[in-house]
């Protein structure tokens, strides 16, 4: 019987995960490593290509088997695979823009029964999923919540964006703000964390790379957060960690 992910971002023991295909050949083979079976998600063709590929711009998890997609993915065989699965597909209900607001309908970042999003640029459709689980809302500017965020814990986060790091706080989360500029992503200066990290089980925070770009004293305490929460970083690949776009832990076994 597949056990699909209940609270969205925080796996017990994932089996399966939504990724990008445009870095599936460098992230493989760390995932199979952990015997994670792999869902590639392809480009959107709406968004401009620097960033068509981002899972958290395509794909939003709702919980258990609810999944909001891009409506530009409807008919791809990303979608029929997530059907097979048993996946429930849902669809943004207000169609993308390549531009700032129209791209960030999905980029919404759910952690257990919290939900930090900008309620002006979050798919209207989200918002009423959300607010009919009557998940607690945390209001920011912010309209890429979900790229800001890294989750370590349905308690925990880490985010170099202050208005995040500061709204989390009053919500009662734990959060390590650290300086932006660390991760790398193509075509722009810098990426973010929470597109380079994602949970893969309850004791386990994955990077696609090594935490080397960061300030000594910015990685050190990345680190001591980790340990403090009894969480293991695993680094996918021995390069600098880079921006995907995230990733979506589906089912879990």
């Amino acid at each position: 019987m597949i056990h699909f992910v209940k609270y969205p971002n925080l796996p017990q023991d994932c089996s399966s995960i939504i990724i990008c295909d445009k870095y599936c050949n460098k992230l493989i083979s760390g995932l199979e490593a952990l015997n994670i079976q792999v869902f590639t998600m392809p480009d959107n063709p709406i968004l401009p290509g620097s960033v068509s590929y981002h899972t958290d711009l395509s794909v939003f998890h709702g919980g258990d088997r609810v999944l909001f997609l891009s409506v530009q993915l409807k008919h791809s065989d990303f979608t029929n695979r997530l059907k097979k699965a048993g996946a429930e597909l849902k669809y943004f209900s207000e169609g993308e823009t390549p531009e700032y607001p129209g791209d960030v309908r999905g980029n919404i970042c759910c952690i257990g029964k919290r939900c930090i999003l900008n309620p002006d640029t979050a798919d209207p459709a989200i918002k009423r999923f959300i607010l009919e689980k009557q998940l607690e809302l945390i209001p920011v500017r912010q309209g890429y919540t979900r790229c800001s965020v890294c989750i370590v814990d349905e308690n925990s986060i880490i985010t170099a964006d202050r208005m995040i790091a500061r709204k989390a706080k009053e919500a009662g989360l734990e959060v390590l703000l650290i300086e932006p500029g660390s991760v790398q992503l193509e075509r722009f200066s810098y990426g973010f964390i929470g597109g380079a990290a994602f949970k893969t089980s309850h004791r386990v925070l994955c990077f696609t790379g090594v935490l080397d770009a960061f300030p000594k004293e910015d990685r050190n305490r990345i680190l001591a957060f980790l340990d403090e929460r009894s969480i293991e970083p695993v680094y996918l690949t021995d390069q600098p960690a880079f921006d995907i776009g995230g990733a979506v832990p589906l089912t879990e076994r």
